[in-house]
This record gives structure tokens, sequence and C-alpha cells, in this order.
């Protein structure tokens, strides 16, 4: 087994210092891959498990790739059954087949895809930073990326944009390679823009293109188109994107690929009649640095450090990160629709160029301003991990796992403060690093339970269905994705969709037997039934004035009435919630006397009184 020998007088953190300062006897660098693959794996494959699908975007992720492994349709995904074209079907083909390895649908099932495809962008982060700059930027880059907390929480959510980022880096990759090693590589090229594509679409073919051309542009070597292999790559982008658009037109004809290519996506990047999510374009100015949190305190260095040393003039490889980046963000900015998880394709060249101006901190001056600086991160860095511990012992009160999450990070605090106090640049960071890991490594288990209860809707739509006779025919009123999402995939229930509160009101008085449920934000779905004659049957709060509704048979005629409710929909105070302002002014008068006499005559009924099935009830 190889051994490790230090310098005289080296400390433990000079071990991720580069084999300049570090003689390692035979195949001793194998040790640094390892450990950071060991950290990545911690991150990425650990906080997947123990909650339910997660909105906005999880359920509908979840149900899509459902649906997709039991029709055997790859092709067109489908959300509650219909098209759903606003993604190519690579994501959702990977959930289907992550539900068929592990034996079922299920919300882990959905998370495993972003898992692998997060890791495998750190890995190939951790590669190309150790192949064009050193070991210890391989491992700079890598962890900056997995410790980044947005690009940690998306590979821990079900969502398109992982995959995305992971085939982007492939591509401009493949590229690297065929303009410094060997041309076939560039085949890697277009491979990886053809799978970026089926993972969003146009954008996996703009950033990695024009990324390529800018490149080329400004380093004045436009003649590299010539070696590119243009024909062959065309040819073979043709062939792979062509079965894939004649399904479209099979199954929708000119409709599907009109919705798919101008409405969701010249559509959105132009806001053409309101379409997405419509921002202003400095949107991302002032975003962008809360995003890439934790790292982006350490922008002020890294631009000090990159200025005094030129290293877009030195490196070309420099230079191709910053036009991956600058031009993502460019593109980003221009289009009209903008979110938060949109910047993750800017992260790889972010975290590698800042793993390049880390290792060069050695020869900058690391003066006591710097020093200071870096000890009050430290410090913000150690409350935030504190009150992200402490959390368990106020909601879960699980003091043990608070204190087997602090012992390890006040080690690490610990080491970050005697490395910011000996003035070493690069056993700070690695100690930063490993703060982070600790962070992050414990926010599935004491962050996450908490939240689950406010972005898991699964008990309330179990709640609220559970009185619901199987016989029944269920419908939704405007639902969004979400709701078309989560019905089937937790009920396995496939409810119509009713846009009209006249129409509402005709469905629920076909039978007895018609149940119509309204997923309402912020009470606006529940006056348009009122103005109607509908008031709901049973009420659950999620959270603040998010609630689901339940309207039936009963609730048609001008009188409204309502059926016995299971104890779970009582709130905590074990009032029943107000649901008819009619009925409100009725009792106005002797409020308190009436709630406690319904709780008695609803839990404990008195003898020779029928049973309270179907009897009318007010509603407190």
């Amino acid at each position: 087994m190889a051994r490790f020998r230090f310098y005289p007088q080296q400390s433990f953190f000079d071990f991720f210092r580069t084999p300049l300062s570090l003689r390692v006897e035979e195949r001793g660098d194998f040790y640094v891959p390892l450990l950071t693959i060991t950290l990545l794996m911690i991150l990425f494959f650990t906080g997947i498990t123990g909650r339910g699908l997660w909105t906005p975007d999880e359920p509908r992720v979840a149900e899509i790739g459902r649906e997709m492994a039991l029709s055997g349709n790859y092709a067109i995904p489908t959300l509650d059954k219909k098209a759903f074209l606003e993604k190519p079907p690579l994501y959702f083909a990977s959930v289907a087949l992550a539900y068929k390895l592990t034996g079922g649908a299920s919300a882990y099932g959905a998370r495993i895809p972003n898992a692998v495809f997060g890791f495998l962008t750190a890995l190939l982060v951790l590669y190309w930073a150790t192949k064009v700059f050193s070991p210890l930027s391989g491992f700079f880059a890598s962890l900056i990326l997995s410790t980044t907390v947005l690009f940690y929480q998306m590979s821990h959510w079900g969502i398109v944009d992982v995959a995305l980022t992971f085939f982007i880096t492939v591509s401009l990759f493949g590229f690297w390679e065929g303009i410094t090693r060997n041309e076939k590589y560039f085949y890697l090229f277009y491979v990886g823009i053809i799978l970026a594509f089926y993972s969003k679409g146009l954008i996996g073919m703009a950033v990695p293109g024009i990324t390529v051309l800018t490149y080329l542009g400004i380093t004045r070597n436009l003649k590299t188109l010539l070696k590119m292999k243009l024909v062959q790559g065309t040819i073979l982008f043709f062939l792979c994107l062509s079965p894939w658009i004649i399904a479209l037109y099979h199954y929708g004809g000119t409709e599907y690929l009109k919705i798919f290519f101008i409405v969701n996506h010249f559509n959105r990047f132009f806001a053409h009649k309101g379409r997405g999510h419509i921002r202003p374009f400095y949107y991302y100015f002032y975003n962008l640095p809360f995003l890439f949190i934790p790292w982006s305190f350490f922008a002020p260095i890294v631009a000090i450090t990159m200025y005094k040393r030129r290293e877009w003039v030195k490196n070309r490889a420099f230079l191709l990160f910053l036009c991956w980046a600058g031009f993502t963000f460019v593109l980003l900015t221009l289009s009209s629709t903008k979110r938060t998880i949109y910047v993750l394709p800017l992260f790889p060249p972010l975290a590698l160029f800042f793993a390049h101006s880390f290792t060069q901190w050695e020869k900058v001056m690391f003066s006591k301003k710097i020093q200071r600086y870096l000890f009050s991160l430290a410090i913000v860095i150690c409350i935030t991990e504190i009150a992200i511990l402490s959390m368990p012992v106020y909601i879960l009160k699980h003091i043990l796992a608070s204190i087997i999450f602090l012992v390890p990070f006040s080690f690490f605090f610990y080491i970050t403060w005697c490395q910011i106090k000996q003035r070493r640049p690069i056993g700070t960071l690695v100690s930063f690093i490993l703060l982070m890991v600790a962070l992050l490594s414990a926010i599935p288990f004491c962050l996450y339970p908490s939240l689950d209860k406010y972005k898991n809707y699964k008990p309330y739509i179990e709640k609220l269905m559970g009185s619901v006779p199987k016989d029944s025919t269920v419908s939704l009123y405007k639902p969004n994705e979400t709701m078309c999402a989560l019905f089937p995939f937790y009920l396995d229930i496939y409810p119509a969709d009713i846009e009209n509160p006249s129409n509402a009101k005709k469905f629920l008085g076909l039978d007895s037997h018609s149940i119509l449920a309204v997923f309402d934000r912020k009470g606006h779905l529940q006056e348009e039934l009122k103005h109607v004659g509908l008031s709901p049957e049973e009420k659950v709060v999620i959270y603040k004035k998010r609630c689901l509704l339940l309207y039936t048979y009963s609730g048609v005629s001008g009188k409204i009435t309502y059926k016995r409710s299971q104890r779970g929909f009582l709130n905590q105070n074990r009032s029943i919630l107000l649901i008819d302002k009619k009925e409100k002014n009725v009792l106005k008068g002797n409020l308190i006397r009436t709630r406690v006499n319904l709780l008695k005559q609803t839990f404990f009924p008195r003898p020779g009184i029928s049973s309270s099935k179907g009897r009318a009830r007010t509603c407190f």
C-alpha cells in the first residue's frame, strides 16, 4: 500500500496541496480522488428517501415517469393521460427505469436519476479540472459544485435541469478534448448536444453550440470548425432526433410540433401571451449571488486573484469556462421566463475557475484583511449550522441527532479557525469544504422532516379522500399540474378537469356519487363556486391559505347540508372549520354553545337517536 512522506513541519492539510509539496510513493495520488468520491457519494446519495413528493415540480415529474412506465410509450410524455410537451422524454424515461429497478413508483425512485446525474457531473468536473489544472483543482472544483446549496438541493429534487447540466458539461468536455487531444472526441461533443436536447429542448443545443463559437471567435481560431466533423455531426444529430420528431407528428400531427417548438420554446423565450415565469431582465443579477452560496462570498477574492494573474490570457481552458459561464448568463438574462433552477448550467464553469483561483492563493498575498474576511465567513457558516442542527431539538425532540452532527461540525470549525490563524490558504479552503459537507449532510436529517410537513401533500390528499366511496366519480376544478399529478400518483385515479363554475354545478347535480375536488391557494376558487350556490363539504387546510376542498351532491341545493366528517378533518383546537357564510349569520348569537353541542352530537351520540349519517350539521 502506498505511504505518504511529508516534508518536516507540514500539517495534515498539506496532503491536499499539489504534488510539488507532497511526495507520494507509487500510487499515492489515488487517495485524493478516493476521498473526493467518498465525500461526493455522501452528499448525493443521502437524503433522497424518507419524504414525499415536494411541490411544485416533483409530483409532475414523478407522475409522468409512472405513466410512462405503465404505458410503455417512451416517446410522448403524458400527465393525467394527456400529452405533456413542455419537455422531451429523456429524463422521464430515466425516472420510469428507476421505478422498474426499485420495484414500483415511489418518491425516492423519482429522485434517483437526479442524484446520479448530479454525481456524474461532479465526477466529470473532478476529472476535467485535474487534467487541465491540477489534482488540487479537481478536488476543489467537484466539491465546490456539490456543496453549492442550489446544486445540492436540486440533486435531491426530481427536476430536469440537473440532467441538462450534465449533458452540457459532457458536450463541452468533448469539444475541449477534441481540440487538445484527439479529433474523435468531437463525436462526444455532438452526443452531448443530442442528449442535452432530449433533456430539456433547444437550450441543450444553444448553450454548447454558441459557447464553442464564442470561444473560437475570441481565440481567432475559426478554422477549427473545419476539423470538427460538422457534416458527420449534423447527420448524427438528425438521425437521432428524427425518430422522436416523427413520433410527435404521428401522435399529434403538426399541433404537437407547434406546441413543443413554438409554444414551449419561442413563446416562453419572448414572453408571448404571458407564458411561463415572467421576470425582469435584471432578475439573475441580484439572484445569482444568493444561488451560488456559500462560494459567492469568495467572489471578490477570486476576481482579484484572476485579475492579477490574467488567467484568461495564460490558460485557454480558463477562457473556455469563462465563455461558457458568460454566454449562459447572457442567454438566461435575455429570456423572458426566469426561474432560479434555470441557472444550474452556470455552476460547473463557475466551480472550475473558482477552484483554479483557489489554488493560486499561495501566490497572492494572504493579507490580514482577507484573513478577517474568511474568519467572519466561518462564523456565518457556524451560526447557520447551529441553527439547522438545533431544529430537531425544538421540532422533532431528537437531541441525540443534533449532538451527533454537532460534534464533527465543531471539529471542522476548530480546524478552520486554526488554519486561518496560521494563514494557510489551502488548509483554510479544505476546512471550509469539510465544514460545508458536514452542514449539508445534516440537512436531510434535521431540516427535511420539518419541511416535509409543508411541501408534501400526500397526507392531506389521503385524508380528504378517505371518506369518498370507491364508486364515486371524482373531478378536479381548475387543477394545476401538481393536482393533476398527485391524485393519479397516490390514489391511482384520473379525475376529469372542470374549468367553469356552472359546469361544476351541473356535474355535482348528476347523481349522489359525483365529487368535486378543489385545490385552493388563496380562496379565489371557493368564492367562484359560492356564486353558483356551491359550498364545500370537507375542507383540509394545508398551509396558511392553501386548502383542499371537497364538494358533493348534497351541496347543490340552496340549503347547505353536511355529512359526518372523520376526526382527521378537525383542526388542532378540535373545532370544525367554517365553510358557509349564511350559517355563520344564523348562529352568531350563540356560537360557543352551538359548537359544544355539535361536538357532542357528532362524536358522542345519545342513545335512542338515529345515526348522524346524512344528518344536517353546521361546521365551525
